[in-house]
């Protein structure tokens, strides 16, 4: 936006158009993004914008260039996500007020909010401004050798407890998108700083190009901060023309375990459906709302790594008829369908899943049977783990026959197999301490304490 093209080019005034477009070695363009009123208008930021750069032939960053929307989005203490840390892609740490995940996934538009921070008079001055909003349409290669972000701002002063700002939105489009550069969303990062969510990273490839778009050396949305650290963000991958946006889902933290990454729920398309999802390095994700669905098509489609990172659905969660948890704790917060054939676990290395006698989701959807859990067979495989969540009516007991209080019911048509080195428990899943019919110094249930 300014004052100029928004008079001549209202309400294109986002958008510039090129026959190409070269960003050569040692030179930087740098993408503002927009802030309709200085402060968000709402959730979804309908006056906010970043920009759109449509290129009709090539876009080329050579090694050493540089295409940038770092710290250009909302800025310090404003925003759809702002607080203490702030959100985008991820949670921010929660330290006095933390900052949740909004924006899309699949078609990001969103400009990362602004980190919190008072100085000793109480101005908000010391937090880092939100990575800016990109949008690229590029009709052939899009060459990244330099770097493409759009990364938080740090802020300035490591002396006060302010949040880095949130990473922002790069939403790119290409027949093919070579090179081995580096394109980003991150948290912004500063010594000392409260850790702020990652950005949103949306790629579209028509034929399959040469980026490394899978590495996270070359591709990143990691949650930022230096004290503390914030949930990374998304990255979306539909390439070789996966048909009806059903790619793949990535979410990769770097190897720092603190706050989740989220989907946020959407009233309008309340179905989130990917091919594969992808959680490494304690890339936690959480599917937001109790009316979400979200929908994995590949039978192995959820995969994670051996910092078993965690999925927390907090509605439906729909899989195959056969589906594996692949070094993942899948916590169904919400409700389950399909996978009547379910697989915990490789063989080789851990994964979970926990399955409670009650969730709001469950209660409101499958009432009085939604402490009933139907699978066809279940198999829990070496170093796995399948944990039962019983439930507590409301936090005591309503008599000695406990009517309100109830555990988990599996019921199977086949078989339940644990394999040696797998486990089944509800160990410490029972009545809190000090409630309970039995209740006291010692508790009794089969026996008197």
């Amino acid at each position: 936006y300014n004052q100029k093209r928004y008079s001549n080019k209202s309400p294109n005034h986002d958008v510039y158009e090129f026959s190409s477009l070269t960003v050569r070695s040692g030179a930087s363009l740098f993408l503002f993004s927009y802030d309709g009123n200085g402060s968000a208008n709402n959730g979804r930021g309908l006056q906010d914008y970043g920009v759109r750069i449509i290129v009709d032939e090539d876009f080329e960053i050579e090694a050493g260039g540089l295409a940038t929307s770092n710290g250009r989005g909302y800025a310090r203490g404003v925003g759809p996500g702002t607080g203490c840390g702030a959100g985008h892609g991820g949670y921010g740490v929660s330290v006095s007020s933390q900052g949740v995940p909004y924006g899309s996934v699949k078609e990001p538009v969103t400009m990362g909010s602004g980190g919190c921070s008072r100085d000793y008079f109480g101005n908000w001055s010391y937090g880092g401004e939100g990575g800016g909003a990109v949008r690229l349409n590029v009709g052939g290669v899009l060459r990244v050798d330099g770097s493409l972000t759009a990364d938080g701002g740090p802020g300035t002063n490591n002396l006060t407890q302010g949040a880095v700002g949130a990473g922002g939105s790069l939403w790119l489009s290409a027949d093919r998108i070579d090179g081995s550069g580096l394109i980003s969303a991150n948290g912004g990062s500063r010594a000392g700083a409260v850790g702020s969510g990652g950005g949103r990273i949306a790629i579209y490839e028509n034929s399959r190009g040469s980026f490394p778009i899978t590495n996270k050396s070359n591709i990143q949305a990691f949650g930022g901060g230096g004290g503390s650290f914030g949930g990374a963000g998304t990255i979306y991958i539909d390439a070789d023309g996966q048909s009806g946006g059903n790619g793949d889902l990535w979410i990769n933290n770097n190897n720092r375990n603190t706050e989740a990454a989220g989907v946020p729920y959407d009233a309008v398309n309340p179905v989130q459906q990917f091919n594969k999802i992808y959680l490494k390095e304690y890339g936690h994700l959480q599917i937001m709302g109790l009316d979400s669905t979200l929908v994995i098509t590949d039978e192995e489609g959820l995969e994670g790594d051996t910092t078993v990172p965690r999925l927390e659905p907090q509605g439906l969660i729909s899989l195959p008829e056969r589906f594996v948890v692949d070094r993942v704790n899948l916590d169904i917060i919400g409700d389950i369908e399909g996978a009547g054939d379910l697989e915990i676990g490789n063989g080789d290395e851990p994964a979970a899943v926990t399955l409670y006698a009650y969730t709001q989701k469950r209660y409101t959807a499958k009432s009085p049977n939604h402490d009933v859990h139907i699978l066809e067979s279940l198999i829990v495989r070496d170093k796995s783990v399948l944990n039962l969540v019983s439930y507590d009516g409301n936090g005591t007991y309503m008599n000695a026959s406990s009517l309100s209080d109830y555990g988990v019911t599996l019921t199977l048509g086949r078989d339940f197999t644990v394999e040696t080195g797998g486990v089944v428990t509800t160990n410490g899943r029972g009545y809190a301490r000090g409630v309970g019919p039995g209740t006291g110094c010692g508790a009794g249930h089969g026996g008197y304490g």
